[in-house]
């Protein structure tokens, strides 16, 4: 299973180092040669086969960022505090949707999916880029094409729409979505105050994404985990 895992990471997102630790920490959650050898080999040779046919491009638009300046430290410690505090509301909310659906119902069980695909498409006829993965709204995070408030909303209506349908049926694109939007509002928030020392909100939306920590943490509540790494 942990070698299936670290292939398809890596292969979908073209990512083999990444599919590999990702096996490790949340499938495994040890570190050891004989398990981690044959995990990547299954995320390298996964890569191979991907780059062959789907070629060698990255998943993700990622401009070339750089530190501006050292001020630019304040601001992105100040993030990790942010992406903590949202990983808070995220568990909270993932919890609270399956002690309704578990818990709550007063309908059939099979009937669970069938609602949080309705609640979510009613928040999606509203605001429809919160639907799919999020791969398109996370490369116009990356270029700077969002605005503040656009970036906030979707922060929000994401945990809502990934909650209902978790709760009602992996986390790790949504965790990806939840970083760039936290990160690059932060990135347009911090902009008045430091100016052209502040570095683009994009910046800010691709360590955000990095923050993110796309596993589900298990009971009891431990809020933190989520983006601590």
């Amino acid at each position: 299973m942990a070698c299936g895992a670290a292939g398809g990471i890596a292969a979908t997102f073209n990512a083999p180092i990444a599919g590999a630790l990702f096996s490790v920490e949340i499938i495994l959650g040890e570190f050891g040669v004989a398990e981690f050898s044959p995990i990547v080999i299954a995320s390298v040779i996964a890569t191979v086969v991907s780059r062959r046919f789907l070629g060698g491009e990255a998943f993700f638009t990622v401009p070339p960022y750089e530190l501006v300046s050292a001020r630019e430290l304040i601001p992105y410690a100040l993030l990790g505090v942010f992406c903590g505090l949202v990983s808070v509301l995220f568990i909270f909310s993932l919890n609270r949707a399956e002690d309704f659906f578990d818990k709550k119902r007063r309908f059939p069980a099979f009937l669970n999916p069938m609602f949080g695909g309705l609640m979510v498409g009613v928040i999606g006829l509203a605001v429809p880029h919160v639907y799919g993965d999020g791969h398109a709204m996370i490369d116009m995070a990356l270029l700077n094409q969002m605005s503040w408030g656009l970036l906030g909303l979707l922060l929000l209506l994401k945990i809502v729409a990934t909650s209902l349908t978790l709760g009602s049926g992996g986390v790790f694109a949504p965790s990806l979505f939840l970083g760039a939007m936290a990160g690059g509002l932060l990135g347009h928030l911090v902009a008045p105050i430091l100016g052209p020392q502040a570095g683009p909100p994009g910046g800010y939306a691709l360590v955000g994404m990095g923050a993110s920590w796309p596993g589900r943490p298990t009971r009891p509540l431990r809020p933190f985990l989520l983006f601590s790494r």
